[in-house]
Parts: structure tokens; C-alpha cells; sequence
């Protein structure tokens, strides 16, 4: 195969991607301005692809193939490296997380209208940061990498170790000529890219969460759109609260996610033991507790930044009504459960 000819209904690409994938499969099957998309199906249609089927869609939908000279074969190499450099084998942070947060970004910047001040390379860089903002995860946390002297802590001296592997990895692939769907790019467009891009992923490290909530209590615009002279700002807002995005999805995706990343902290729980660490909080699959982790995760990380929002873009509240009511189920659950392990 070669470039995608719509005429004839082409595989997207030429490599692993099965045969029945095509654009007229995607637009048929893939509803971007669904705020609910249940990825987990769009996994299992797609052979594993998520990530990739809805990148290059959205590219596709915002006439960016067009506008940046992308080259269908060179995208599709992209993002095929892209997702197979997830580790599936993870509960929580894989490709399909990162299909989420994709999808939760594209509602935010183009259904909620976030994007209206930004540039298409603008966006552009937050629909990538949100592609590869956990790139490479390990699926263990940076206090882990640190106390077991992993290579990454070494290498990025305890400081956004795992952000700052992600954006080295993106653009690390992105390097390699046959993935290089950018390199049309001007050198001074490429830089812009690049810096947003870095921006955005560095700041979805939780040290950054409350520094970001700030911020936002701190602007007096009425609308986030407003803040032209800051698109970095406005991605960097987009990609958390995207990244945090489940938190207001429908109960029965939520839950999901929360059982995800549950067990995931339970796999490194078990190594801790296993090295002879002390447990980190949350992590005991012994003292589960789950119904009361998730209204701590609701209180004072997931909440917080909803409020903030909410009150600088008034449409972004209906989202939070949701956030909050998933809140109250799990505090509902932790009030009436003696075991929660078994929600």
C-alpha cells in the first residue's frame, strides 16, 4: 500500500493495520464528538489500534493532512511505532489510556470550542502531547524509579522522570525519517511545535497539579478562549484535564478506568514488597480500600481543577456536574461498604 485513496476505500497505511480499517470504516464507527466514546470497544475493532485510528482520523476531520502536507504512509508509520511503544500488558497506562485522553482533548478543543483562539499547529500540539504524554509508561510511579535507583531516575535526576521520557521518546521516533509525518514543518513552526508540545507534557506531572489550579483561579477573563496571548496555558489546562478525563465519563467507563489503575498500583505494590519497600499509600492489595482511594483522588486532585475551570469556562460545567456525581456514588460506596475490595 501506499498513501490512503479514499476512492477505493484503502487500509489506512501498510502495515499491521487489518484490511477492514479504512477512512470509511473510522467515520462510520468513530464518533469525535462524543465526550463518552468508549474506547475499549474502539480497541477491540481496531485490532489494538486506538490510539492510532483516532489520531489520524482527527487529523483527517481537521483538514491538517492537507494544511501540513502530512503523508498518509509517514503518519501512519508514526503512529504505529507510537502505540506499540505502549506496553499493553499495563492495566492503566497504555494505548488505549492515551486513546482517551485523545478523545477527551478533541471534545474539549473542537466540541467545547477551546481551540477557538489557537492556531491549527497549536492544536495540532496538543492533540500529539495528548498521543504521547505517557509514552514508555512503566506503570510504577517516579517515587518507585527513585527508590529503586531505575536507569530513568538516574537519567533525568529525580525531576519529571517520567514526562520528561515521554516527550524524549515522542520525539525521538518522530526523528526517524520514515515517521517523520512533519518534516514539511518549517525549522521555526517545528520549534513552536516542539516547545508546546514539551509544555504540555511536562505539566501533567502531579507536582505541577496545584500550580496549574492556581492559574487558572488567577485569570479574569471570562472565558479560557480568551486568553489569546497564552496558547501554551490553554493546551497545558486542556491535556491535564484531559489526562484526569475519566473522573467524568459516564459511572460504567469510570469505573473501568478506576479498577485499571486500582490493579496497577497493586502490581507495584507487589514488587515493593517483593524488594522489601515500604508499601506506598493505595498500593496494598491487602488494604484495598478502594471506594475511599477514589474519593480522595475526587477531593483533592480531580475536583479541584474541575472547580477552577468551571468557573473560567462556563461550558465545561455540565462535564464537572457528571465528575461530581460519579464523586458522590463513590462516597456513597465508601459510607454504606465495610469491604469496598469487592466493588
Amino acid at each position: 500500500n501506499s498513501d490512503i485513496d479514499e476512492s477505493k476505500s484503502e487500509a489506512i497505511g501498510s502495515l499491521k493495520t487489518p484490511t477492514s480499517i479504512t477512512w470509511s470504516f473510522l467515520e462510520n464507527k468513530v464518533d469525535l464528538k462524543n465526550w463518552d466514546m468508549n474506547v475499549f470497544t474502539l480497541a477491540e475493532e481496531t485490532n489494538n489500534m486506538p490510539l492510532s485510528c483516532l489520531f489520524m482520523l482527527m487529523l483527517k476531520e481537521r483538514n491538517y493532512l492537507t494544511h501540513f502536507s502530512i503523508n498518509n504512509k509517514t503518519l501512519f508509520h508514526f503512529c504505529s511505532e507510537i502505540e506499540n511503544k505502549y506496553n499493553s500488558d499495563l492495566p492503566y497506562h497504555n494505548n488505549i489510556h492515551a486513546a482517551d485522553v485523545l478523545n477527551s482533548a478533541y471534545y474539549l478543543l473542537f466540541v467545547m470550542d477551546m481551540s477557538k483562539s489557537l492556531t491549527p499547529l497549536q492544536c495540532l500540539a496538543g492533540l500529539f502531547a495528548c498521543a504521547v504524554h505517557d509514552l514508555g509508561h512503566p506503570g510504577r510511579t517516579p517515587r518507585f524509579l527513585i527508590r529503586s535507583k531505575n536507569h530513568l531516575a538516574l537519567l533525568y535526576n529525580d525531576r519529571s522522570i517520567l514526562e520528561q521520557m515521554h516527550c524524549a521518546e515522542a520525539f525521538r521516533i518522530l526523528a526517524i525519517k520514515r515517521n517523520d509525518f512533519l518534516t514539511d514543518l518549517p525549522m521555526e513552526s517545528y520549534l513552536d511545535f516542539r516547545k508546546l508540545v514539551i509544555h504540555a507534557v511536562l505539566a501533567t506531572d502531579l507536582n505541577e497539579h496545584f500550580e496549574t489550579i492556581t492559574k487558572l483561579k488567577s485569570l479574569k477573563a471570562p472565558s479560557l478562549v480568551d486568553v489569546k496571548d497564552n496558547p501554551s496555558f490553554i493546551l497545558e489546562v486542556c491535556v491535564k484535564v484531559s489526562d484526569l478525563g475519566h473522573a467524568a465519563k459516564t459511572w460504567e467507563l469510570h469505573k473501568m478506568w478506576s479498577m485499571r489503575i486500582q490493579d496497577e498500583f497493586f502490581l507495584q505494590g507487589d514488587e515493593e514488597k517483593q524488594l522489601g519497600f515500604e508499601v506506598s499509600p493505595f498500593m496494598d492489595r491487602c488494604w484495598p480500600r478502594k471506594a475511599e482511594n477514589q474519593l480522595g483522588f475526587f477531593r483533592f486532585i480531580a475536583m479541584p481543577m474541575y472547580d477552577a475551570l468551571s468557573q473560567v469556562f462556563p461550558g465545561f460545567r455540565w462535564i464537572r456536574r457528571q465528575a461530581k456525581t460519579n464523586m458522590l456514588a463513590w462516597k456513597q460506596l465508601a459510607d454504606t461498604s465495610t469491604d469496598s475490595s469487592n466493588i
